[in-house]
Order: C-alpha cells, then sequence, then structure tokens
C-alpha cells in the first residue's frame, strides 16, 4: 500500500511539473485585445554588487549570463584613498556611475526587470532607472539576496518570474 502511495506521489509530482512548464509558455504571452497581437513580455534578472552585475535572460533554455563589471577596482581605493580620502568617494562615484549606465543600457531591451543582490547596489540603480522616465514602461522589482552561485541565480530568476506568472 505504501510503495503505490509513493508512485502516485511521483506520478503527481512528475504530471505537476510538467503542467506548471507547458503553462509558463501559455502565460507568458500577452494578448492585445486594442492591437489584436501577440506579444511576448521580455525579463531579465539581474544579480547585482557593486562590483558585478550578470544578467540573466528569463526564459532562457540555454543558461548564458551577461557580466557587466565595475571598473572601481580595490586597487584604486587603496591608490585613490592614499592621496585624499574626497577624491576616492569622487572616482568611486564616478565609476559606479558608468557601471550602473552600462546596466541601464541593457535593461531598456526588457519589459519586466528584477534587481536582487546583497548590497545597496540594486537600490541605487533602481533610483536611478526610477528618475528616469525613458524606464516608466519596464516594470522593476528590487529583491534581496544573499551571494549565489550561477546555477542559484538561475534558478532564483526562473522562480521568481514563474511565481509572477501564476498570480496572473
Amino acid at each position: 500500500m505504501v510503495k503505490c502511495e509513493n508512485h502516485v506521489i511521483i506520478i503527481l509530482i512528475f504530471v505537476t511539473n510538467k503542467l506548471a512548464f507547458l503553462l509558463n509558455f501559455v502565460v507568458d504571452i500577452n494578448y492585445n485585445i486594442n492591437n489584436k497581437t501577440m506579444k511576448s513580455s521580455k525579463k531579465l534578472g539581474i544579480w547585482m554588487d557593486h562590483s558585478n552585475a550578470y544578467l540573466i535572460e528569463f526564459p532562457s533554455e540555454v543558461k548564458e549570463t551577461k557580466t557587466i563589471t565595475s571598473d572601481f577596482t580595490y586597487e584604486d581605493k587603496v591608490e585613490t584613498l592614499k592621496r585624499s580620502e574626497n577624491e576616492m568617494h569622487n572616482k568611486e562615484q564616478q565609476k559606479h556611475t558608468i557601471f550602473y549606465k552600462n546596466i541601464a543600457a541593457e535593461i531598456e531591451k526588457y519589459d519586466e526587470v528584477l534587481l536582487f543582490g546583497p548590497t545597496d547596489a540594486k537600490a541605487e540603480l533602481f533610483n536611478i532607472l526610477k528618475s528616469d522616465s525613458k524606464y516608466s514602461k519596464v516594470k522593476i522589482k528590487v529583491k534581496n539576496a544573499d551571494k549565489m552561485s550561477d546555477i542559484e541565480q538561475h534558478h532564483f530568476i526562473r522562480d521568481y518570474f514563474n511565481r509572477l506568472e501564476f498570480k496572473m
């Protein structure tokens, strides 16, 4: 009896996973009644800190990650700090601004974006994007997250966007 129940549970889990997979593609398509056109929503997840941003498109069959790196290094910090703390902060701000602009240029191509990571970098980028009307049509969410491996980042993004799809 116990073997039979376990077998049924395994089959139910398998069927549920397959159904969720199929629904993800069905739910991901938005129908625009006014234009009578089908449009697929482009989604992007970005795990970031002040040094790196890992951009992962959803859904993506290929586990591909694009990396954008800040030019402000520890060596820059040490070198400019020797001269002046104020100069170090100015250089850091300039390099972070360039870093955020590079990420923002990628975000323009998407309809929905999830910013997540362990530092305040995601909130800093969010504030920059929020103040620019160019990004007013992009849905941007910010979530706290710890350091993650590449696989964990992909799972986090998949789980986040799949959860959103089922809520709609």
